[in-house]
């Protein structure tokens, strides 16, 4: 059976086009379709080190950014092709036994064993819970989907599960991060694993979507594709053209970073920077299987994956922005969004809508933070009035 689109990424585009949501929230979804359905029966060898196609994808915004939708479009997707799915709500004992029960095996040239499961989840912090430490390190353990991985069991000493293989598209609401992920984390092993897409209000007004017909004749074509797309097996590499694009990214952000100018400034994305070259690939590896069936990245899909990458990182940094040390950081979080989003905004106006948490003495302490960063510059207007306009 061959393919029923060119490329399956943008045929998801065009299919959810009248939908309110933010178009990178749908194209990340999408992307979150193609690695739960490629599990790991596609992979990368790097040296000593195999790539797998897993990604854990969150998307991020206040109430009302339509962060819902795209993920019950993506759970509709998966679940059509039979991709094994894990309740929102899990403890995890019964997540580990939920892994280990979805044992499949697939044949690359000798028979492979996996135990691959998709979260798809509209609630991320019930998924997470509150500030489990050590679940966060089992889903950093998970991320890399290594042969075996060795738990304790209550009863029975240790148990292993073999090909653990485990790919996340969530959404959650800023607010809930410092409820799900303890401070100490924030950076660390877990949080650089996360492809963070972050926006601040939702992509377009529709008043009735019910003058936009849904096109079924594309959503089947689309789970057709994903069907054929969850059969690839084997092993995917560059081609020598995408090789020497890679290779040139590659060198070039590693002489950024070594003069101290990383893709991503603020140091508790770190972790995330030097996991860089690894998203990458993962996302090429998406973007090949997106469009045809070869198993190679060509140039095309490497610069497709670097352009992805590289927007989904413009509004990455804000996303711990109320997360912090300073008293008030949860405040100038607030008010960085609300002048970002109005673009050039009276003082009076600020105070106004934040009175209930914040005087003026804490605004003068706020706008002096903001103006250090040069993410706001303050004038004066024509009649006296103090007026922030953000110059990001």
């Amino acid at each position: 059976m061959a393919r029923q689109l060119d490329d399956f990424i943008q045929g998801y585009l065009q299919y959810t086009k009248n939908s309110e949501s933010p178009t990178t929230y749908h194209l990340w979804s999408a992307i979150g379709c193609i690695s739960a359905a490629l599990e790991r029966r596609v992979s990368m060898q790097w040296g000593h080190t195999r790539v797998f196609p897993n990604q854990y994808i969150c998307l991020i915004g206040p109430s009302g950014a339509r962060k819902g939708e795209p993920i019950v479009i993506a759970q509709e997707m998966v679940e059509a092709v039979g991709v094994s799915l894990v309740a929102e709500a899990i403890t995890k004992q019964a997540l580990i036994r939920r892994i280990k029960e979805s044992l499949s095996h697939f044949d690359d040239g000798k028979m492979q064993s996996q135990c691959a499961v998709s979260v798809v989840s509209e609630e991320f912090a019930t998924f997470l819970g509150d500030n489990d430490a050590g679940f966060l390190a089992d889903l950093t353990n998970w991320y890399d989907s290594r042969g075996s991985w060795t738990y304790d069991t209550k009863h029975s000493g240790t148990d292993e599960i073999v090909g653990v293989c485990v790919n996340i598209l969530a959404s959650m609401a800023p607010d809930w991060i410092p409820l799900c992920i303890p401070q100490v984390a924030i950076g660390g092993g877990f949080t650089s694993r996360i492809l963070f897409v972050v926006e601040h209000r939702k992509g377009k007004t529709i008043s009735d979507p019910n003058l936009y017909s849904i096109d079924q004749k594309l959503g089947e074509a689309l789970k057709r594709d994903l069907e054929r797309i969850k059969k690839l097996v084997g092993e995917i590499a560059f081609d020598p053209e995408a090789k020497e694009a890679y290779k040139a990214w590659y060198e070039r952000e590693e002489v950024r970073n070594q003069k101290g100018q990383p893709a991503l400034k603020d140091p508790r994305f770190a972790g995330y920077v030097n996991r860089r070259a690894t998203h990458i690939k993962k996302i090429a590896m998406a973007c090949s299987a997106s469009r045809s069936d070869d198993l190679f990245v060509l140039a095309a899909d490497f610069d497709r994956a670097r352009l992805f990458m590289e927007s989904a990182e413009k509004n990455m940094e804000s996303v711990f922005g109320k997360i912090g040390s300073s008293p008030l950081v949860a405040q100038t979080q607030e008010i960085m969004d609300f002048i970002r989003q109005k673009k050039s905004v009276p003082k009076w106006k600020v105070m106004q809508a934040f009175y209930r948490d914040v005087d003026d003495k804490m605004m003068d302490s706020i706008e002096a933070t903001l103006r250090a960063t040069k993410l706001v510059k303050k004038t004066i207007d024509s009649a006296g009035n103090v007026v922030y306009k953000w110059m990001a």
